[in-house]
């Protein structure tokens, strides 16, 4: 296990940029994102301190400065939401401070939604509207990998140019299919009776999921036979 450890631990360092990757886009070194010394001192408009000395001392003074604003304002109990008793600042906590127009703003923001948005969020948010969803997809992939295969060689091809024999053809093809559907189902009903015959159960729930359009124990091909010729 302390293969998976170490990996784990150069994952963790690879991401916060401990280590880095030579030629890595990615993990590449985290310095190589800076911008040189040369390149920002070129550019004026970058008032940038290159002595850290000198940015320190201006951060000191910013403080300090911020603090004597504090104190003083301690001094004279005007420090708005807040206190300082036995030297610890305490900050009342903000109140929640919503205008009467922020109803009417949601409302208006609702009805500028899309319809399609709207009907991602319930499809989010119903479950059941995804299982019959799923289910129909499922159903339609069926019905037409059962057209595909009634297709000779499964080439699901219609050749024919012109619009009468194309129509022909999906007509044929539709039979062809409505054929097998009803041969399924009607087997599909010899096995649920002789089950319920024998005292076996055979719950509606089960039987809703089960479909007639399967084809793949049927010889769509045909078979041929010939006979052999007496001497």
């Amino acid at each position: 296990m302390w293969e998976v450890a170490v990996l784990f631990h150069l994952r963790d360092a690879f991401r916060s940029g401990d280590i880095w990757l030579a030629y890595s886009k990615r993990y590449a070194d985290l310095k190589q994102a800076l911008i040189p010394v040369a390149a920002t001192k070129s550019v004026p408009r970058l008032a940038v301190p290159f002595d850290p000395e000198i940015w320190i001392r201006d951060r000191k003074a910013r403080m300090t400065d911020g603090l004597k604003r504090l104190a003083k304002t301690a001094r004279n109990g005007a420090i708005p939401s807040g206190t300082i008793e036995d030297g610890i600042l305490h900050v009342d906590r903000l109140k929640q401070d919503v205008p009467p127009e922020a109803d009417e703003l949601v409302l208006d923001l609702y009805r500028r939604l899309p319809e399609r948005t709207l009907f991602i969020i319930d499809w989010l948010l119903d479950t059941d509207m995804q299982r019959r969803a799923q289910i129909g997809l499922n159903k339609g992939e069926a019905h037409h990998a059962l057209k595909n295969a009634l297709r000779i060689g499964r080439q699901g091809e219609i050749r024919d140019r012109t619009a009468e024999g194309q129509h022909y053809h999906m007509a044929g093809l539709n039979i062809l299919a409505a054929i097998v559907i009803y041969w399924n189902t009607k087997q599909l009903g010899i096995a649920v009776a002789a089950r319920l015959k024998e005292g076996k159960d055979c719950p509606d729930a089960l039987l809703s999921h089960i479909s007639p359009l399967g084809w793949a124990h049927i010889l769509l091909t045909g078979e041929y036979r010939w006979r052999k010729q007496r001497p």
